[in-house]
């Protein structure tokens, strides 16, 4: 009897933090989407990135954080003039960013840029 109390100790325990790191994930999920709408790229990356340290193998997030680092690295080699580097670095970026406003008007401002450059 005392060996089953114990199983089921354990085994609650386990159901408890798993449940925990469920509810961690979904919040940084959460938090890093709302990172995005408020156009706080770095930060959502590493809310998703918090996500994959909790799941690696969520899709939504493995997705989301390339699509922002993509972003993030087209930014930078634009700023530094090495439009195609920018260039290929958005042409690689996954055709669901399209459902984040903030996050779309932002990446195709950018493409305008970049072919306006490069012209």
């Amino acid at each position: 009897m005392k060996k089953l109390a114990k199983i089921l100790t354990v085994l609650i325990l386990a159901l408890s933090l798993s449940a925990c790191g469920e509810n961690n994930t979904n919040k940084y999920l959460e938090d890093g989407k709302n990172a995005l709408a408020n156009e706080q790229y770095e930060q959502a990356f590493l809310d998703f990135k918090a996500v994959l340290h909790e799941n690696k193998d969520n899709e939504e997030a493995i997705t989301l954080s390339n699509i922002v680092l993509s972003y993030l690295q087209a930014k930078k080699y634009y700023d530094d003039d090495n439009f195609y580097l920018a260039k290929k670095a958005l042409d690689n970026i996954d055709p669901s960013y399209t459902q984040y406003k903030k996050l779309k008007e932002n990446i195709d401002s950018l493409k305008s840029k970049i072919d306006e450059a490069l012209s």
